[in-house]
């Protein structure tokens, strides 16, 4: 299985609305993330995307040459400019094939070559992702903290998960 990492394209538009218009998906991400996702969702996020500058951060999951996900880092200000924040999703028909590690592995390494100033990546996970935690316990990331009630998804209030890599001396 050929799994990449690379730019959105114009023509994922419509591959990304149909993987992204997912209630699934919906509940593991941030509320910014809209839902349903639509065609305008899907082409406003691939313009937002592109229009950064290079390299970007950003960018599609591709599985033997077709999309399947996200994947992004946004990096830290004033003192905590030496942290990146991690952030994936990926569609349901790729799930539970080791897709997600083997992405998230080579966005890491991507990572520290683009942003050399970066000496700790981290990602908030829902307390009921499981599979998000060991994703990223198999990507090398150690579970540093469980902040209590710190987050609001669908109503409900949950645990958040904070995994953390720092850049191999």
């Amino acid at each position: 299985m050929d799994v990449r990492i690379r730019s959105f394209l114009p023509e994922d538009d419509v591959e990304l609305a149909r993987l992204a218009n997912n209630q699934l998906i919906f509940n593991n991400v941030r509320d910014i993330f809209p839902f349903p996702y639509t065609l305008e969702d899907a082409q406003a996020w691939i313009e937002f995307a592109t229009s950064r500058k290079k390299p970007h951060t950003n960018q599609a999951i591709v599985v033997n040459g077709k999309l399947a996900g996200c994947i992004g880092s946004a990096p830290g200000h004033d003192i905590h400019r030496i942290s990146v924040e991690i952030g994936y999703w990926l569609g349901q028909p790729y799930w539970g094939q080791g897709i997600m590690t083997r992405a998230l592995q080579s966005w890491v390494q991507q990572v520290w070559i683009d942003l050399p100033q970066a000496h700790r990546l981290w990602a908030g996970v829902f307390a009921y992702n499981q599979p998000s935690m060991r994703v990223l316990e198999k990507a090398g990331f150690r579970e540093e903290a469980v902040l209590q009630q710190a987050v609001i998804k669908n109503g409900q209030i949950w645990n958040e998960h904070i995994y953390a890599l720092v850049r191999p001396s």
